[in-house]
């Protein structure tokens, strides 16, 4: 049953990234031709085939989250090694949609609006990811969301670890020893 609740909440972290990757990149679509740079914007390209892209980009992130580990249990990483899989993985997809477009020809995509979409997606996907984490420490401060264990054998540690504090969310429910 915690395999299966883990890989539903799994899945609903990739389809909240889904979302966060699309809104990532049309807000870096709306800052470079509708916002502070469009003063300097030469739309060769339509929004629609702007937006096309998103077809390629979202399995492709996904793939690199997946690959950077950012699926697996927060309880089982520290917030900032959450944060460089986040980095590496966006710099990583940068430069490959980057290598793509040069290699196809399409040189007419902006590259601002790339690079962009890169800072503006680390942001929002480390927002996003620090929103849920604060959301399941709170649940676990109230008794939710928690892993019973039972603990065989002593140590002062276990003795001396108040079990609501978990940040782990391991719920001492008793030892012997």
């Amino acid at each position: 049953m915690i395999k299966d609740n883990q890989k539903n909440f799994s899945r609903l972290h990739m389809l909240i990234d889904v979302f966060v990757i699309a809104v990532s990149y049309a807000l870096a679509w709306l800052i470079r031709f509708q916002g502070i740079f469009e003063h300097s914007a030469v739309q060769s390209k339509t929004v629609q085939e702007y937006m096309f892209m998103l077809i390629f980009i979202i399995p492709g992130y996904v793939l690199l989250y997946q690959a950077f580990d950012l699926y697996t249990p927060m309880r089982m990483q520290g917030r900032r090694l959450v944060l460089a899989g986040i980095v590496k993985a966006n710099a990583l997809g940068l430069l490959i949609i980057m290598f793509a477009l040069y290699n196809f020809k399409e040189l007419d995509y902006s590259r601002l609006t790339l690079v962009s979409f890169c800072f503006i997606n680390i942001v929002l996907e480390w927002l996003v990811r620090m929103f849920v984490f604060y959301i399941l420490r709170d649940m676990r401060k109230k008794g939710m969301n928690q892993k019973q264990v039972l603990l065989v054998g002593y140590s002062r540690a276990i003795c001396r670890q108040d079990p609501a504090e978990s940040a782990m969310g391991i719920c001492d429910q008793g030892h012997t020893g």
